[in-house]
């Protein structure tokens, strides 16, 4: 334990020096993001004028709601075990654990999570961990839900049979009844016809 104190107040003592040193890994950072991407650049300034703004717009519009409603998804899970949690901090701690996703490593997004948890005063991990897992499982089955049924708004597809039988179901919906094929003289007169009893 004595180490890391050692390196605590050597971080104190040096607080310019170090924070020089930040300035610099960030830098550096972006001039070598900058090199990376100087292909992309351009094709992306081509797509972008090609691009539909009214449509892009929609489109981040619909992302943004979606994510803001997952979070009540969360807040629903936590409420059914017992645990309040306001929106603003539920959000935070959605979004931190959204961010930490692109560090590498499987741990770093429960764990941010847990910690916003804390922040907000749940000190539960293990039921905040458990919430995510819960969460995570129903989010994947609706996600394999929603694929069987739009499965049924494409043609030709090489499907399992239950999505190939919604598929039918949606065609033969959109076919006109059989009745409704014939001229209207022909269905007053099939209506008038008696079957005997």
């Amino acid at each position: 334990m004595s180490r890391f104190s050692d390196i605590a107040d050597w971080a104190s003592r040096h607080r310019r020096l170090l924070g020089a040193v930040q300035v610099v890994v960030l830098l550096a950072f972006f001039g070598s993001l900058g090199w990376a991407l100087r292909g992309s650049v351009h094709s992306a300034a081509h797509d972008l004028n090609n691009a539909n703004l009214v449509l892009f717009a929609l489109g981040c519009a619909a992302l943004g709601a979606y994510y803001l409603v997952f979070v009540l998804g969360w807040m629903r899970i936590l409420s059914e075990w017992g645990i309040e949690l306001s929106y603003p901090a539920a959000l935070r701690a959605e979004m931190l654990s959204m961010l930490a996703k692109y560090i590498p490593g499987g741990i770093w997004t429960p764990a941010a999570r847990v910690v916003a948890a804390r922040r907000a005063g749940v000190t539960d991990a293990a039921l905040v961990t458990s919430s995510m897992l819960l969460e995570a499982g129903l989010s994947a089955v609706a996600g394999v839900i929603v694929f069987v049924l739009g499965l049924a708004f494409v043609d030709d597809v090489r499907a399992p049979r239950g999505a190939r039988a919604a598929h039918r179901l949606r065609r033969s919906a959109r076919r006109p009844r059989p009745a409704a094929r014939l001229p209207a003289a022909r269905r007053e007169g099939a209506a008038a016809v008696r079957l005997p009893a």
